[in-house]
């Protein structure tokens, strides 16, 4: 898990933390009505998961994957 003082370097040098990237990608779909309302709940909870404790469960990774390979053609831009 990174530290706090890593992620504040991240932020500095211009990159968004990962877990930021899916709760973007949340807020982008409820905002423009894509993806179905449990994929946004899904990428949701991914989010705060990533941000928590630095990266998502193995179970979740192949769904998350997916969702945002879905998300990209429907012109998601992470």
């Amino acid at each position: 898990m990174k530290k706090v003082e890593d992620k504040k370097a991240d932020v500095k040098d211009g990159k968004a933390p990962a877990g930021n990237q899916w709760l973007l990608l949340s807020k982008w779909a409820k905002e423009n009505n894509k993806l179905e309302p449990w994929e946004r709940k899904f990428v949701f909870i991914v989010g705060r998961t990533v941000n928590k404790n630095g990266e998502m469960s193995e179970k979740q990774k192949p769904i998350a994957d997916k969702i945002m390979a879905k998300a990209k053609e429907e012109g998601f831009e992470a």
